[in-house]
């Protein structure tokens, strides 16, 4: 088991003023001059993207940075939204989406949200990231490590990839959450099932296919987590509660079944759920094929031992973070 990865993370810097020369566009809604009919609005627009998009530009060197389309890229409450890229710049390539709006207060300037997944990026990429967010989080030159206990952490996603592995293989469940997904269906353009609603922390399993950045085919387990109350500190990472414990993994393979009733037994939990796989049995079955599956678990999944790499996870992309320099104390609690 590979694990565990920070494959998604989205930070809400501080409000403490943005440059001015840089973020002048977003004064105007750029996204609502887009759609403009008239010439001089088309044309105003265009200026003034090309100012964000330069001004940007120099806050992340060796990066390629475009500014979203109207339309797309900028959330509810952001003016403008800018894409900065790694490898040729060109779709597809490790992109961090970068948006800039106002927090409402004239005297707190701009707020910024960033939302990339580190695991794409090399170790270099990662600090120019940071480094340029902290030059958009401050109009004086604040050390790295002054401004690390105001950023705020609104999602994680800690992934654990087994290679050569088919989500077939085995059966899942959660004691808390519901499969909203079932095999067969499509997540992400991937075959997987998923426990929880989007718009809370949920958990998806899926096959992660073979891809350019994917050096091989992998049974991927992702744990999505965002933080009750909406956010929590970054500094905290590293003391992230375990959301393992919950995850229940059987390998049906493992079960005295015909292959073809192990997997029919497989997809009837994956896409129903435990308990109503179960409820379809004889009450004679029941008992025993809960036996069967619960005692299956594969030696490869201990939650406990997994989830051990994750505090030197998260303290590896602090380090990052920190741009080289001493990291401040690291708050006590959890981010769930």
């Amino acid at each position: 088991m590979v694990g565990p990865i920070i494959d998604r993370l989205v930070l809400l810097l501080p409000p403490l003023g943005f440059k001015p020369d840089v973020f002048s566009a977003v004064a105007i809604d750029v996204a609502d001059l887009a759609k403009a009919k008239k010439a001089e609005e088309l044309e105003l627009a265009k200026v003034l993207e090309a100012d964000a998009t330069e001004g940007v530009s120099l806050l992340f060197p060796g990066l390629t940075v475009t500014m979203a389309k109207a339309g797309s890229g900028a959330r509810k409450g952001y003016k403008a939204a800018f894409h900065i890229r790694a490898g040729a710049g060109e779709k597809g390539d490790p992109t961090l989406t970068l948006q800039v709006g106002p927090t409402g207060s004239k005297a707190l300037g701009y707020s910024c949200r960033a939302d990339w997944n580190p695991a794409r990026f090399t170790q270099s990429e990662n600090a120019r990231i940071f480094e340029g967010l902290f030059q958009c989080a401050s109009a004086q030159n604040v050390a790295a490590p002054m401004l690390l206990p105001q950023i705020r952490v609104t999602r994680v996603d800690a992934a654990f990839d087994l290679p050569e592995q088919g989500f077939s293989t085995f059966a899942f469940a959660h004691r808390k959450k519901q499969v909203i997904q079932g095999e067969g269906r499509r997540l992400a353009g991937l075959t997987g099932i998923r426990f929880g609603a989007e718009g809370d922390s949920h958990v998806v399993v899926y096959d992660r296919l073979k891809l350019p950045h994917n050096p091989s085919p992998a049974l991927r387990i992702e744990f999505r987590i965002m933080p009750k109350g909406g956010d929590q500190p970054l500094l905290a990472l590293p003391h992230l509660v375990s959301p393992l414990d919950d995850l229940l993994v059987m390998d049906t393979a493992a079960l005295p079944l015909t292959k073809a009733h192990r997997r029919h037994l497989a997809t009837a939990v994956n896409v129903a759920g435990l308990r109503e796989a179960l409820g379809d049995l004889s009450l004679d079955d029941s008992p025993i094929a809960a036996d069967l599956l619960l005692g299956s678990t594969p030696p490869w999944w201990a939650p406990g031992d997994l989830w051990g790499g994750w505090p030197a996870s998260a303290h590896a992309l602090l380090a990052v973070a920190a741009c080289g320099l001493p990291l401040p104390p690291v708050l006590a609690g959890s981010v769930v």
